[in-house]
């Protein structure tokens, strides 16, 4: 009964996960090539290159989370709990870094933080930084970056037992079908490939890959945290700069936390939660490959 679930598999792995890892592929070799000053799709001036470092790692890292995951898919077609972990390192790091390098990027262009000319300065009416580096409203810095910290805990008592998945959801209504797919077809497959499963059998998640995301990443992120509101505290901007710097990583990294929580288990249903997984990234990718364009013109000197 397992040919519904089948499809589904095959959908999600050589449709939507092959032009996930095919974009992912060109827009970073397009992203290098226009670091290097090699490409005619964006062109980044050399002034900007310090502001996009963050947003080309995060490139990077998100590639690297694919083609580890490609290796499951297509090498091992199996779950393996140890590429599961680098692709949640991967992914992980990758948000938290693009977090942070859409501010350097936005931050270089228009918000010019304590500056002259500083975008928030309207809402401030007056900035102490420039001259003493002490804000006016440092305090609410550091009430959000308490309020980061307590977001690092609920992660914390989210279940990590393995999950399974349930391919009765996904039972196709042809009886005679069904039939021909688990008698004829399956067995056919084992004679062939003595290690193949059905698919409901071999895919799940394991409870190694969720200690990471639900326990590892949020004490590391924690950590991190308190790290930023140290130098948050401290009275040089440079080191101020570090600490904002710090919290914005951190808000992308702890995200991806309650991204795997909210689609792997809260959702109740791990094919369904996959192919949301490779939707949403499909989506990011392309929205990124439309976006760098338009912030970095290719007619731009």
């Amino acid at each position: 009964m397992d040919l519904g679930i089948t499809l589904l598999g095959i959908f999600i792995s050589y449709v939507i996960k092959i032009m996930v890892m095919t974009l992912s592929v060109i827009i970073t070799y397009r992203t290098y090539k226009a670091v290097i000053g090699r490409s005619d799709w964006i062109k980044i001036p050399e002034i900007d290159l310090h502001n996009f470092k963050f947003l080309f790692i995060s490139i990077i890292l998100f590639c690297m989370s694919e083609l580890v995951c490609g290796i499951e898919s297509y090498l091992l077609i199996k779950t393996n709990y140890i590429i599961g972990i680098l692709h949640s390192i991967f992914s992980s790091f990758g948000q938290g870094f693009f977090l942070l390098g859409i501010y350097e990027i936005f931050n270089g262009r228009l918000i010019l933080f304590a500056e002259k000319g500083c975008l928030i300065n309207r809402f401030c009416k007056g900035c102490t930084l420039i001259e003493s580096n002490r804000c006016k409203f440092s305090s609410i810095t550091t009430i959000g970056a308490w309020a980061m910290l307590l977001a690092t805990i609920p992660p914390l008592f989210a279940s990590i037992d393995t999950i399974y998945a349930d391919s009765s959801k996904y039972v196709l209504p042809f009886t005679s079908l069904n039939s021909w797919f688990d008698t004829s077809l399956v067995p056919m497959l084992k004679s062939y490939f003595p290690n193949y499963k059905p698919i409901g059998c071999s895919f799940f998640l394991d409870s190694k890959v969720q200690f990471y995301d639900s326990r590892v990443l949020p004490l590391m992120v924690m950590s991190l945290v308190l790290l930023a509101i140290f130098f948050i505290a401290k009275k040089e901007m440079k080191e101020k700069n570090i600490g904002i710097q710090l919290l914005l990583f951190c808000s992308g990294t702890i995200g991806y936390s309650y991204y795997q929580i909210i689609l792997n288990r809260n959702m109740g249903d791990l094919f369904l939660g996959a192919l949301a997984h490779e939707v949403a990234e499909l989506i990011f990718l392309i929205i990124l490959f439309k976006l760098l364009p338009l912030l970095y013109p290719p007619t731009k000197i």
